[in-house]
Parts: C-alpha cells; sequence; structure tokens
C-alpha cells in the first residue's frame, strides 16, 4: 500500500481516486528476442480491488496533501462509496465525481 501512495508525493493539484474494483482483460503481445526483456504473448486478466479502507486511506493522504480527489466509478455501487467519503469528510465540494 505504502508504494501505491507514493505517487502522492508528486502532489498534483488533482488526481484520480478509484471507488470500485478495476477489471481489465486484454492480450500484450509477444516481445521479440531482439527486444530487451523478450516474453511470449500474454493474456491479462485481473481485478484490482479498492475496499472502503483502501479508498478512506487514499483519500486522507489526498486530503493531507491538498490534492484534489477526481472519484471514478464505473458503477452505481460508487455512489455509496462517495457517501461514505463525504460522511466522513474526507472529501469536500465542489466535489468532482467522473462516472
Amino acid at each position: 500500500m505504502e508504494d501505491r501512495l507514493s505517487c502522492l508525493d508528486a502532489l498534483p493539484d488533482v488526481a484520480s481516486l478509484n471507488l470500485t474494483p478495476d477489471m481489465s482483460r486484454f492480450t500484450m503481445k509477444a516481445r521479440p528476442a531482439h527486444m530487451p526483456n523478450p516474453r511470449a504473448e500474454m493474456e491479462i486478466d485481473t481485478c484490482i480491488p479498492f475496499t472502503y479502507g483502501i479508498i478512506e486511506r487514499f483519500a486522507a493522504e489526498m486530503k493531507k496533501r491538498a490534492i484534489k480527489p477526481e472519484m471514478e466509478t464505473y458503477h452505481t455501487g460508487g455512489a455509496w462509496v462517495i457517501r461514505d467519503l463525504i460522511e466522513h469528510q474526507l472529501v469536500e465540494p465542489p466535489y468532482l465525481i467522473r462516472p
């Protein structure tokens, strides 16, 4: 978790705050032997979990650094997370929400 938080050290004015799990599936093409770090083609099928606790920690660190969170949600369940962040005073108006 600490390595994820280190990206906030750049102190941007605004940063993304994902509110729901991020699922991805794609194919990475093979890297031929004449290139650095050759590898075979591979299928990526993953889900990065974002729990309430993880999101609250990111929001608290962003608030501490005066970074405005752009709250990103990929389904309506993110509304519950937004409500939780507001109730815990971890985000302040005007809210930046990206569906």
